[in-house]
């Protein structure tokens, strides 16, 4: 029989987090997909050039259909866990609510994989999607990132107000509170991991303190939280949303500030900045560096919230 799977609630994000800085999961994110999921079997195995590897990737087939498989292994349940949950649930519904909604003045349509179903064992859990062929929004020119991320930007805050109260529960819902509330912890956490850092953590916790007046806000938007060209798939009209597991309700313009801390996206950052006439949020973007500046600099994934923190506050 199927184990039937629960919305992951605030408190097990919280137990996640610990469970994810003490690391137990460590060893098995080098785990390589599976050969075979259920029905499906592995034809590719996909490697990230980019970002974090939480996750085992990998196309596969059944009755001559391709499929996109995300699993995550590990002997207790993480961050990386309670975050693919959240991409099967808010997958569920965001298909749905995207493919009724188009923004008039647009030639493209805002997508993301619509979910098929999953497999859990007692250490792994995979989650099937449908596969997307298109291209990279980095394959594009900067004036066309420009204008398709603004599409998407306008898109998701949009389409916010057309969920429910009910229909809101399938996804993280981040208020200013629980920022607020949340950074002192983060900050601790961060301190352990990066003990040689403390003065510049704690010079920037001091400093986001002083930003609190920028949590002010009228409603909640949708957020990807991990937004940039990478993550954005076209084909033809059709702009593609993918690794959408951090996809939550949060502060307006989340994903352009979070934008904005990477490096290699400082001009279309600042050129979205310009075209949507709205400023940067100081507390979110310290708060983000603190949030991530704690991550191990793996060979693959240079650590650029730390050394925003070093750059600025050294």
């Amino acid at each position: 029989m199927k184990t039937l799977l629960n919305k992951p609630t605030f408190f097990q994000f919280c137990y996640g987090l610990i469970i994810s800085n003490l690391k137990i999961n460590n060893k098995h994110k080098l785990l390589p997909p599976q050969r075979r999921i259920g029905k499906y079997k592995l034809i590719k195995a996909i490697s990230k050039d980019y970002g974090s590897k939480n996750f085992a990737l990998g196309v596969y087939i059944s009755r001559q259909r391709k499929v996109f498989i995300k699993t995550w292994f590990g002997v207790a349940k993480d961050l990386s866990y309670f975050s693919l949950l959240t991409e099967y649930f808010s997958g569920l519904i965001l298909s749905k609510k995207l493919s009724k909604f188009k923004a008039s003045e647009s030639f493209y349509k805002i997508k993301v994989p619509t979910v098929f179903g999953y497999v859990q064992s007692d250490d792994s859990l995979s989650v099937i999607f449908e596969y997307i062929e298109g291209k990279q929004l980095t394959s594009f020119p900067l004036i066309k990132q420009t204008e398709i991320f603004l599409i998407v930007l306008n898109s998701l805050q949009k389409v916010s107000y057309l969920f429910s109260n009910r229909e809101k529960g399938n996804f993280l819902q981040i208020t200013g509170r629980f920022y607020l509330l949340s950074l002192p912890l983060l900050t601790l956490l961060t301190l352990v991991s990066k003990v040689d850092k403390f003065k510049e953590i704690i010079k920037i916790f001091v400093e986001t303190l002083k930003r609190v007046n920028h949590l002010k806000y009228k409603s909640l938007h949708l957020a990807h939280r991990d937004l940039e060209p990478h993550n954005i798939i076209v084909n033809r009209s059709n702009v593609y949303l993918i690794d959408c597991e951090r996809m939550a309700f949060t502060i307006p313009n989340y994903d352009l500030n979070h934008l904005s801390l990477k490096p290699d996206f400082k001009l279309l950052s600042a050129a979205l900045f310009r075209k949507m006439k709205v400023k940067p949020n100081k507390f979110l973007k310290n708060y983000i560096t603190i949030q991530f500046a704690g991550i191990p600099d793996h060979p693959n994934f240079k650590n650029y919230y730390l050394h925003n923190l070093q750059a600025k506050y050294t």
